[in-house]
């Protein structure tokens, strides 16, 4: 006479089944998931960008002044512009010389990119140029994937 076995549980040929479907399963999955991550990351930077660039434009409009744009590698600095126009030509490079100094101060909005390299160019927008499109070249995690960003 046969007595049904009173041990539960699963064989240990079961549970290696188990754990090599689990790995074949992420091993179709992880690599797809780091790809959205860098895409989702890439996205990100180019709407930071892109909301940027809408808020000098806007902020120029609201306050009335010009603001200066400049784009370095993976570095946007928004930046107040002082008027020059009724200097003359050594009272500008002075006051150029005392911006430069106090730039620190009169920056509005400082952005760093990690995967977003700009090419090195300066903007001013104002009232007058807020309907001029900007065209900025960014190039994403140093490959040769150039994008001009109209704005």
């Amino acid at each position: 006479m046969m007595y049904p076995s009173k041990s539960v549980g699963f064989t240990l040929v079961e549970l290696l089944i188990v754990m090599v479907l689990i790995g074949l399963a992420s091993s179709f999955v992880l690599p797809n998931m780091w790809q959205q991550l860098e895409q989702t990351k890439r996205y990100g930077e180019r709407k930071q960008l892109i909301e940027a660039v809408k808020f000098a434009k806007q902020y120029s409009v609201y306050k009335g002044v010009e603001l200066r744009i400049v784009a370095n590698n993976n570095l946007l600095e928004i930046t107040n512009v002082a008027k020059t126009e009724s200097l003359s030509s050594s009272q500008a490079v002075e006051l150029e010389k005392a911006e430069e100094n106090e730039s620190k101060n009169n920056v509005l909005k400082k952005i760093t990119f990690q995967t977003l390299s700009l090419e090195s160019s300066t903007y001013v927008v104002s009232a007058k140029t807020y309907f001029k499109k900007l065209a900025i070249k960014a190039t994403f995690d140093n490959k040769n994937e150039n994008e001009i960003i109209e704005i």
